[in-house]
């Protein structure tokens, strides 16, 4: 058999397995319990954001022109290690470890092909760096995808942030089954229910998207609603040193598919909730970036990263400080 009949099979049968997740879409529920978030207690003294970047994983993806964006065939799967204020958060949490990916979710390895290792495992890096799980005062998921939310059972008591919208799909995702985007049932979501926390968006326009969350109260960082993606995808903008962090999650694939508005391709669109609200969402990313040339803009795969997946250590070990 030649090698492209070879990566036909899993494509096709990967494009099978979204397309039954494409039917779990929907169906109201309220099943997963809403705290709201509280920010923790923050230093008062004016500052701003550090971030270390960590790669968890790289993925191949076999027919880079069905996801479009500007995506290559090698890309990373990207966490963030922030501190602001004091506070050392993490942005999204790692992708779900192979032992626990249920078997409804392998077909999408045939489009995706991760490349993971133990010791690039983003608990394993953290504790490389020093950093203890209980050191870490919150999860804020850009959404809860696999590949984004994977490892929050291997960070137990850490509180998960995520929007109300997210919070809402959730509790709707189909009885029983595996979702093949987040790769848990309703029923493991429960189970992470209690320490999931809701956010309250304000309506404090950032640019062209309505709403905000500042959770500090001073710009440091603020949480923007960028949906489509999921229902409740966000994305964060941070004040550093250096001027603006934008971390997009995968509202966008990455900044250059901001800057130059670059639409998803076929599967990039299949793998979205709504693929024309995430559409709108990425026009208005790109009228944001374009008043801000020198943002810094990080997609949730973006290959930018990829430099810095050598760097974490040092990078966290030096942001927790003594």
């Amino acid at each position: 058999m030649s090698s492209s009949r070879r990566h036909l099979w899993p494509t096709l049968f990967s494009l099978c397995g979204v397309l039954l997740a494409v039917g779990q879409r929907g169906c109201a529920s309220d099943r997963i319990a809403r705290h709201p978030f509280t920010p923790p207690p923050a230093r008062t003294d004016a500052g701003h954001a550090r971030i270390c970047p960590l790669v968890v994983a790289t993925e191949e993806v076999h027919a880079p022109g069905l996801v479009g964006g500007g995506s290559g065939s090698v890309s990373p799967v990207n966490a963030f290690l922030v501190e602001a204020r004091g506070v050392l958060f993490l942005v999204d949490a790692g992708l779900l470890p192979e032992e626990r990916a249920p078997a409804l979710a392998q077909p999408t390895m045939g489009v995706f092909t991760f490349d993971r290792h133990p010791r690039s495992a983003l608990v394993s890096q953290l504790a490389e760096a020093g950093i203890r799980p209980e050191d870490v005062s919150f999860i804020l998921l850009t959404h809860t995808h696999g590949d984004h939310a994977g490892e929050l059972e291997d960070l137990p008591d850490v509180p998960v942030v995520v929007s109300p919208e997210e919070a809402a799909w959730l509790g709707g995702l189909g009885e029983g089954r595996v979702d093949l985007f987040t790769w848990r049932t309703v029923a493991g979501w429960e189970a992470l229910a209690p320490r999931l926390r809701v956010l309250r968006w304000a309506e404090e326009p950032v640019g062209p998207l309505p709403r905000s969350a500042d959770l500090f109260g001073d710009g440091t960082v603020l949480v923007l609603p960028t949906p489509g993606h999921t229902p409740g995808s966000l994305s964060v903008l941070l004040r550093t040193q250096a001027g603006r962090t934008l971390l997009l999650g995968d509202a966008a694939l990455g900044g250059r598919a901001v800057r130059e508005n670059l639409p998803k391709g076929p599967l990039g669109r299949l793998l979205d909730q709504d693929p024309d609200e995430a559409t709108v969402t990425l026009g208005q990313l790109h009228v944001l970036s374009q008043g801000a040339p020198d943002w810094v803009v990080w997609g949730g795969h973006d290959l930018d990263v990829l430099p810095h997946r050598h760097r974490f250590v040092s990078c966290a070990r030096a942001l927790r400080g003594p």
